[in-house]
């Protein structure tokens, strides 16, 4: 009888080497970070560049008003009134050109300070880095120079209210959107700024129908 040696026969187990463990260790930590820094910290610090760029906002809007809308570009310079005989409001419009010119200069020279107010970067406190709000307000401050784009629209709107017997009070308003595309490692944003500024009342006097045209 022939006796074999089914040791020979098995193929060697390979054993897992000692020295991969540390690989695989610090690969997991690196993991694990990436991980934290994309839900945690990125998110606090996305929150306090919001907070920054929304101040910044208004006062670049609020500047660019105070700039363009001067006593040139009172009520009655952007709005029309016709009245009938009777001295009753038939059409109120906004003056088209007007209006547009106002919006161009005022959407041009608000990105120009916005972007003048955070072209060396906007300060985060170091500890917002570690992803706890308790913290982000302690540390050196830094400049992270995360703007990457800088858009604005404006919109005219207007309202009216009773001012009396036959008075009508019409306010215009403008609303600014401004969005700031920012950018961090490994994510982007975009964070839409709106600013209302009151531009002008006036007090109409006359009957005004339900139903105005042109606004």
């Amino acid at each position: 009888m022939e006796c074999y040696d089914y040791n020979l026969l098995k193929k060697p187990r390979k054993k897992f080497s000692k020295r991969f463990f540390p690989f695989f260790i610090a690969l997991l930590f690196i993991f694990l970070l990436f991980f934290y820094y994309k839900k945690v910290v990125v998110k606090n610090i996305f929150n306090i560049l919001e907070n920054n760029l929304n101040s910044y906002a208004v006062i670049s809007v609020n500047s660019a008003v105070l700039e363009v809308f001067s006593i040139d570009n009172g009520y009655e310079s952007i709005v029309n009134i016709e009245k009938n005989k009777d001295n009753d409001v038939v059409l109120i419009e906004l003056n088209a050109i007007k209006t547009n010119q106002i919006n161009r200069e005022i959407s041009n020279i608000a990105k120009e300070i916005f972007v003048s107010q955070v072209e060396n970067g906007i300060p985060i406190p170091l500890g917002s880095f570690l992803g706890l709000e308790i913290f982000s307000a302690y540390g050196k401050k830094i400049n992270l120079k995360v703007l990457n784009e800088v858009f604005v629209v404006c919109d005219f709107n207007s309202s009216f209210t009773s001012a009396g017997i036959n008075q009508t009070r019409h306010s215009i308003y403008l609303e600014v959107y401004l969005t700031s595309k920012i950018e961090l490692p490994f994510t982007k944003r975009e964070i839409v700024s709106k600013t209302e500024v009151l531009l002008c009342e006036a007090v109409i006097v006359g009957k005004i129908p339900n139903t105005i045209l042109g606004i």
